[in-house]
């Protein structure tokens, strides 16, 4: 009976230990990172800088759609040697948002994005691009985080 008890205690402990836990992961927005790296909306296959002129920048990005999911918005951001970041005001030449989720799971899919360069950043040199974008999911807890690894 005195065992029992102490069982009971135990697991009412690991069950509130594990309850806690899981609250702090979820308030403070750890799983759609953990989602995002165990299931990832996308695979980059390659992407890279297809036009740069004084006013116009284009690039190609190949990737592989890996499950359903709906883009929310991406950030485009150009970064320079020095660590200044110039977001964009990028459009599509080709596929739009909405087409994304006409794409087969596990197909191979090509978008060429264009931006102007605007203001200072017509005079940057040696520069990179990067991206940061949210996909809805089906799940709809959450969004998950893509990040496009910087190119040239």
């Amino acid at each position: 009976m005195l065992c029992e008890i102490k069982a009971n205690k135990i697991s009412t402990i690991l069950l509130f230990i594990l309850g806690t836990f899981l609250g702090v992961v979820i308030s403070f927005g750890g799983l759609d990172d953990l989602e995002s790296k165990l299931f990832p909306i996308a695979k980059i296959e390659n992407a890279h800088i297809t036009e740069n002129t004084k006013i116009m920048i284009c690039w190609k990005i190949t990737f592989t759609k890996l499950r359903e999911g709906s883009p929310k918005y991406f950030a485009w951001i150009m970064e320079t040697p020095k660590g200044n970041r110039h977001y964009l005001s990028a459009f599509r030449n080709g596929l739009d948002n909405n087409d994304y989720n006409t794409i087969p799971t596990g197909t191979t899919s090509q978008i060429i994005n264009c931006a102007f360069k605007v203001g200072n950043i017509q005079k940057v040199n040696g520069f990179y691009l990067r991206a940061y974008a949210q996909y809805r999911v089906p799940h709809g807890l959450w969004d998950i985080p893509l990040e496009i690894p910087p190119f040239k």
